[in-house]
């Protein structure tokens, strides 16, 4: 997964980033809603800067890597401790990965964003200073699309198919089998 990040990195176009994409989605244990870095925000504005970072840095695999705004937060971390070097490097790698995204589509109803988490949404709006207003799940064709409507009357589509897929097909393997009733002889 880092190679591909790094080969994404080194060339970022389309073609790198859906690859590395791909190989995210297709890991094993993936939670494309996974909550385990909703105490990062409360760290960081409590100075818990080392604290953050760790916590950050131990789940960035599976789930946030292609986060950006992770890979933002993980900047202040290290800003704040010093490690300017490593904050410069997070601050790219969440401006490349933002790019990444806005490389996948144009964001209309057609040709929708790709997405591996929907943070990535808020994250994208957030750099192109859009201030989200209604957000709507739109079943298309056999597809999940978010639509949000922005404040400045934008609108902007996101295609969250394939982590809605993620999510039954982990649903299903944690479900327990059907009880088939017999009878006793």
């Amino acid at each position: 997964m880092q190679q591909l990040l790094l080969t994404y990195l080194k060339d970022p176009n389309p073609g790198t980033f859906l690859v590395l994409r791909s190989a995210h989605l297709a890991q094993v244990g993936l939670n494309p809603y996974s909550g385990s870095l909703d105490p990062v925000s409360k760290l960081l504005a409590g100075g818990a800067f080392e604290e953050a970072s760790r916590l950050i840095s131990r789940h960035l695999i599976p789930n946030y890597l292609l986060s950006a705004g992770t890979h933002l937060e993980l900047a202040y971390a290290y800003a704040e401790m010093g490690q300017r070097d490593k904050a410069n490097f997070e601050r790219y790698l969440a401006t490349q990965l933002v790019l990444g995204i806005e490389m996948t589509g144009k964001g209309t109803e057609r040709m929708p964003f790709l997405v591996t988490r929907t943070s990535d949404e808020y994250d994208y709006l957030i750099f192109r200073k859009q201030t989200p207003l209604a957000q709507t799940i739109v079943e298309k064709r056999g597809r999940k699309l978010d639509r949000i409507e922005t404040r400045g009357g934008g609108v902007f589509w996101f295609d969250i198919t394939e982590i809605h897929q993620i999510l039954e097909s982990a649903s299903r393997r944690r479900s327990p089998a059907p009880v088939q009733q017999g009878r006793v002889a």
